[in-house]
């Protein structure tokens, strides 16, 4: 007969081996390398905020040439997209992980934008689309 010690060692043993074993982060299989997930979703992410402002028909029209711009950029179909989606989401820690890269990377494409310098020639087209701009303004508010 096994004492009641016995019992709670075999017990805290077998607890033991159960939650260390809750505990393991198994490898996360990837469908892409990281670097050209952290690409596609840094774009998926730029096309959603663009796509914010936009409604109805133009929205979902402007979403499927974002989309199909992002499949030929990337060498990707919708399916491998969802499929890396839902990776990502059954493996939220590996998501997050991914998502900070993502924010590191949307922010500096903003920032090589931001400091891109523009020519005195896009000046020029900048000043002549205000005017123009300006001008339609002031017609249809007559």
């Amino acid at each position: 007969m096994v004492s009641m010690n016995n019992r709670y060692g075999i017990f805290s043993i077998f607890f033991l081996i159960i939650l260390s074993a809750c505990n393991k982060q198994e490898a996360v299989e990837l469908p892409f390398p990281r670097e050209k997930v952290v690409a596609i979703l840094a774009d998926v992410h730029v096309s959603e905020a663009a796509l914010q402002p936009l409604f109805g028909e133009v929205k979902d029209s402007i979403s499927k040439i974002y989309y199909q711009q992002i499949y030929e950029i990337h060498d990707i179909d919708s399916e491998q997209l969802k499929a890396l989606m839902t990776t990502l989401k059954d493996h939220p820690k590996e998501m997050e992980a991914i998502y900070e890269e993502v924010i590191d990377e949307i922010s500096r494409q903003k920032a090589n934008i931001s400091s891109a310098k523009e020519s005195p020639e896009d000046e020029k087209i900048d000043t002549i689309d205000q005017s123009i701009l300006k001008a339609k303004s002031e017609r249809d508010s007559n």
